[in-house]
């Protein structure tokens, strides 16, 4: 019960539609610390047709979805939906390896949803979430870069805008150049360039008078 519980509340926090188990399972076949029970094939299998069974989730191939009101109703009754995601993606979500390439192309996407999701049930992670969606955006750009990308650095940059003279708003102006040159939208990544040397130019005067 506490393992259908768990993820349930990890569900509650993904796409309604289409969650790959690969988020759950990764690529090497490693369990996560707290989250064994779904982090496995096994009983990962077990537990998917006990929900399905159960009328709280549809389970398609490998892949979940549940409706938006179930997810709703979940993230407010079953304690611990945020932390139990944070600890998946911090164990999904890792380095440049290209045996888990293809994993990632399917995930990632997932993973980025779950990110926003727990950044508007606790409000507390917002430095967690910035980490990762940075995480999930620089593997975005090693596997070839795309809209996905584009999409998480464009938020970066909006929510780093309001923070005055802080480096990292430089740096993810950089990011989001190269993101748009990557999918070949060359005329912003020039203006985006533009605006990070201005930024740039304009914080070193301030320290460097």
């Amino acid at each position: 019960a506490s393992a259908c519980r768990q993820l349930m509340s990890i569900l509650a926090l993904c796409p309604p539609i289409n969650t790959p188990w690969s988020l759950l399972l990764g690529h090497d076949g490693q369990g996560i610390s707290g989250l064994e029970h779904i982090t496995h094939r096994e009983p990962l299998a077990q537990i998917a047709g006990l929900l399905q069974r159960s009328g709280l989730v549809q389970v398609q191939g490998e892949r979940f979805s549940m409706h938006q009101l179930l997810q709703r109703a979940v993230r407010r009754e079953v304690a611990g939906g945020a932390d139990a995601a944070a600890r998946l993606i911090d164990g999904r979500v890792g380095g440049e390896d290209l045996k888990a390439s293809d994993v990632y192309r399917e995930m990632l996407p997932a993973a980025y949803h779950v990110v926003k999701e727990v950044r508007l049930v606790e409000a507390a992670r917002n430095e967690w979430c910035m980490k990762a969606q940075e995480r999930v955006a620089a593997l975005m750009g090693w596997l070839g870069g795309g809209a996905l990308e584009v999409e998480i650095r464009r938020a970066i940059v909006q929510e780093l805008n309001g923070n005055g003279d802080d480096p990292g708003y430089a740096t993810a102006l950089t990011g989001l150049a190269s993101a748009l040159f990557n999918v070949g939208r060359y005329a912003e990544a020039l203006d985006l360039q533009e605006q990070t040397l201005a930024f740039q130019r304009r914080v070193l005067l301030a320290d460097h008078p």
